[in-house]
Parts: C-alpha cells; structure tokens; sequence
C-alpha cells in the first residue's frame, strides 16, 4: 500500500509471527520463526540460512527446546582447570569442568580397589589399585618378618656375657656367641640358636670351635645349611662362646 501523498512508509514497525520455519519461505526483518524449539527474530531482510543466533540473520527472540531435553545438543569448551561445579553455572561451563576432570583421570581410578594385605599380597593380574591400609598392613607386616628374620634367635640358652650377633658383610657372614645352657640335656648336640635365611652358609655345614667354661676347652659348633640351626655338641659345661664367619650363598 503507497503511503499518502506528503508522507514516507516507515516500513514494518512490529514484529510478524510467522510460524514454524519454512525453508521455503522468504522472510522479511522482523519476522518471527518458531526453529527447533526456538523463536527467532529476523534482523535482515531475506536472511541467510536456518535459525541460529548468528546476530547477522537471525537473533533469539526466546530460547528454548524442542521435545525431550535429553535430545537437545550441548556446545562446550573443556576447562582449563579442575574446578568444582557450582550453583548458578550455565550448562556449557558445568560440562567444560566435568570433561576437564574426565580428561585428567588415568586408568586407576577405574581400577577395583584392593582392600586387605591379603588380597595385596595374592594379586598378581594388572588392573587393580590397592587402599592405603591394605599396602600399610602388608608393610607392617613384611617389616615385622624382616627383622624377626635378622635375629639370630637363641634356643635352648641365654645370653651370656657377650653380645650375640649376626652380620653380613658381601657374602661372608660374622657371628659372635656367648651363651649359657638352660636345658637341662648336659652333652651331645643341642640346637642352641636358629639364623636367618640370609645367613645360610654356602656349604652343608659351618664348623667352629666354641670355648666352654672357665677351662676354654673347644666344643664343635656348627649350622645346618637346611634350616639355619645353630648346633653345639655340649659336655657338662653350662656356659660357651664363640666368634666365627663364614661364606654365605
């Protein structure tokens, strides 16, 4: 319609619903589409392409979703930093930090837990992560074996005057005795103290002499190779030393 004569057309002033989008259709600015969920403003004349908030063609007149939210598609950008979510983000920075801490786990932490030093110690297959008290328990445990091992544990005696004392130095192992007899077997062989497996001589037997007594009369000493006793072929005498070493395996 021409404008009256004196007067200029001002063109559209308001805004046209015009419905669902039709591709087929040519659109004016200001009119309005309904696009996936979405209404959509026109800012040009004949605009480019489909619905979207381009802020060329189209501009968002109310945003929205079309049917189930689930089918909706999300744009976001993985955050730099793990942050934790909170209360009043929008969707796209909510998922940017939950990619970014999907993208910094490694393998363990899908990993099933190892709970007990038992399971620990019998697990041999790759894939499992173990609790902290589980590696703890186990650790005490190993730790307590260790230093029961490196005893050199009497047996039959006590401790007499000097120190009783095993060591290792390379493979050759020193050993100092002095024991006094508490059984009350008074001659023959005696296992008189039992070593570490550390310590197992490299031949079938370690022979030594021991002093007994207040005479120093030598008594054949010797440690089985098989099972770490230390064995004193003993008279009357109650009280023995000895000081020796040997080769380890």
């Amino acid at each position: 319609m021409a404008a009256p004569e004196g007067y200029n057309a001002l063109g559209k002033i308001g805004i046209s619903y015009k419905g669902d989008y039709d591709s087929n259709t040519t659109y004016e600015r200001l009119d309005a589409v309904e696009h996936n969920g979405s209404t959509y403003l026109a800012i040009k004349d004949a605009p480019d392409g489909a619905p979207r908030d381009d802020k060329v063609n189209w501009i968002y007149l109310a945003k929205g979703f079309s049917g189930d939210i689930g089918d909706s598609e999300i744009t976001f950008t993985e955050a730099e930093n793990r942050e934790n979510i909170n209360t009043g983000e929008s969707v796209k920075t909510v998922f940017g930090k939950i990619k970014k801490f999907f993208a910094d786990l490694t393998a363990p932490a899908f990993a099933q837990m190892i709970t007990t030093k038992e399971d620990l110690l019998a697990t041999k297959a790759t894939g499992y992560v173990p609790d902290a008290k589980a590696v703890a328990d186990a650790y005490t445990e190993l730790n307590g074996k260790l230093n029961q091992d490196t005893d050199l544990t009497l047996v039959n005696c006590v401790s007499w005057s000097s120190d009783n004392t095993i060591s290792k130095i390379g493979n050759r192992v020193f050993v100092t005795l002095g024991v006094q007899i508490t059984s009350e077997q008074s001659s023959g062989s005696l296992i008189i103290a039992h070593i570490a497996r550390t310590y197992y001589p490299k031949t079938a037997y370690v022979r030594a002499s021991a002093a007994g007594g207040t005479n120093g009369d030598n008594h054949m000493l010797y440690i089985d190779k098989s099972n770490g006793a230390v064995i004193l072929n003993l008279s009357t005498e109650r009280y023995y030393s000895a000081s020796f070493s040997y080769l380890a395996n």
